[in-house]
This record gives structure tokens, C-alpha cells and sequence, in this order.
């Protein structure tokens, strides 16, 4: 009877201890990781990421040395959410990362069917609609399409298919008039479309960037094309290209701009 008796107790204790320990272990678990998925998921810091899954990776592997029972299972759980959510909240980037690295995109002859005339004739047009925009400050934005297609943000704009000229550029450019918002896309020496919008870039960056500037770094991040910028507010020149946007003196944007058409 007295060795029934301990035998009891003692199972009543163990129970209890072990329905304590997974009680705790339970609400502990719960609340470190919902804090965590929350706090990475809020931030929308991609390189938190990072330190989010290997904080559970960690845990995970405490929680097997340990045998520990629930927290393996929560904390599987909490990472696939929490990457989820990531990837929810930062589709736009995985977009544009997609855009740019994993989707094949229709290559284009990249000038192929011109005669050294022809690309001497467009590159001397480009100066002298670029000077002139620079000069009586006409904010312009001209996108020259390469290796990725820009056929999706052709569809969105007014379809040209014109020769391109410095007459036809300005006349575009020219304040008041409907196309003048957007920009213009170039494909094979030939301006396709007008008035187009781009996504803007959502980086930060040091010193003031208006809506050109955002877009044109924008579209240079998700495709291969060179963007050519014109501040309407001081008549200075940008190009952008892969997500770099640098600013060029007019004197020397005839040797930059044929040195950007010649690269890869």
C-alpha cells in the first residue's frame, strides 16, 4: 500500500512538472517568434531576413539537442510563415528581381540592322535634342531599349513607331502638350512610344530626386536600358543604367552616351 501510494505521487508530480515545462515552453515559443516574425516582417529590411532565419535555425537545433517537443514543430511554422509574409510584403522587389535575373526576356538586335550612317546620324540626333533640352530646361525623360524587352511598358503608353529627330523630341518634350509627361522609348534607333511610366526606384538616396530621376533609376533596375534624364528645374543631365544614375556635363555627353551604347 505505501509502495502504491509513492508510486502514485510520484506520477502526479512527474505530470505536473512535465505539463508546467510544456506550458512554459509553449508560451515562450509563441511569443519570441510572433515578436520576431513581426518585427522582421514590419521593417521590410531584406537583410533581416537573414538574421530572422538563422535566430530560428538556431533555435530549431537548441530545441532537437535538448529534445525538447513542441518547439521544433512551432518553430518550422513560424519560419515558413515568416517568410511568407516577407515574400508578400516585398513582391515588388521579387518582381523586379525576377524581371532582371530569372525571366528570360526577348533579346533585341541592339542596332544590328544599322549602318554606321544610321547610328552616326541617331547618336548626333540624341546630342542635339539632348542639348537643346538641357539648355532652354525641358524636362525629358528617353529610354534606349537593349538586351531586355520594354514591350510591357511600351503597351501602357501612346505607340509612335517614328524616326527619331530632334524636331519630333521637342515637340514632345514641349510643355502643354499631351505626351509631355512620362517617357520616351527608343527601340532599333526608332522612338516606339511616348508618354510611358515607369515604377520608381524605391531606394534611398542622398540629395533631392524628383519623379524623372525615381523613375528612370526605376526602370534601370528591372531592365538593361539606358535612361537619359533632364531636369526641367536646372537643365543637368543623367544617365541611368543598372540602377546607377550619374550625372554628366553636356560637353561630354556625346563620348559617355556612345561609350554606354557600345558596352554590354
Amino acid at each position: 500500500m505505501r509502495l502504491n501510494t509513492l508510486l502514485i505521487l510520484g506520477s502526479v508530480q512527474i505530470v505536473d512538472f512535465y505539463d508546467i515545462s510544456s506550458l512554459i515552453d509553449f508560451i515562450f515559443t509563441v511569443l519570441v517568434m510572433f515578436l520576431l516574425s513581426l518585427f522582421v516582417c514590419a521593417t521590410l529590411k531584406r537583410k533581416l531576413v537573414i538574421i530572422y532565419n538563422v535566430i530560428f535555425f538556431s533555435l530549431l537545433v537548441t530545441s532537437l539537442i535538448f529534445n525538447l517537443e513542441l518547439v521544433p514543430f512551432l518553430t518550422i511554422v513560424f519560419m515558413m510563415s515568416g517568410n511568407l509574409l516577407f515574400c508578400l510584403v516585398n513582391s515588388g522587389y521579387i518582381r523586379k528581381y525576377a524581371a532582371k535575373h530569372l525571366i528570360n526576356e526577348k533579346i533585341n538586335k541592339k542596332f544590328e540592322n544599322n549602318t554606321e550612317t544610321d547610328l552616326n546620324t541617331f547618336v548626333n540626333n540624341m546630342v542635339t535634342t539632348v542639348e537643346w533640352l538641357s539648355k532652354n530646361k525641358v524636362g525629358a525623360l528617353i529610354t534606349i531599349e537593349r538586351k531586355n524587352s520594354l514591350s510591357d511598358f511600351i503597351k501602357t503608353g501612346t505607340q509612335l513607331n517614328a524616326t527619331f529627330t530632334p524636331e519630333l523630341v521637342e515637340s514632345i518634350f514641349y510643355e502643354g502638350t499631351r505626351l509631355h509627361d512620362g517617357a520616351l522609348i527608343i527601340q532599333d534607333t526608332r522612338i516606339i512610344a511616348a508618354a510611358v511610366y515607369y515604377p520608381p526606384s524605391n531606394n534611398t538616396f542622398v540629395g533631392k530626386f524628383g519623379a524623372r530621376h525615381r523613375a528612370a533609376i526605376g526602370i534601370s533596375e528591372i531592365t538593361d536600358s539606358i535612361t537619359i534624364i533632364v531636369s526641367e528645374e536646372t537643365g543637368r543631365v543623367a544617365i541611368a543604367h543598372l540602377g546607377v544614375m550619374d550625372n554628366i556635363p553636356i560637353r561630354e555627353f556625346r563620348n559617355i552616351f556612345i561609350n554606354q551604347l557600345q558596352n554590354n
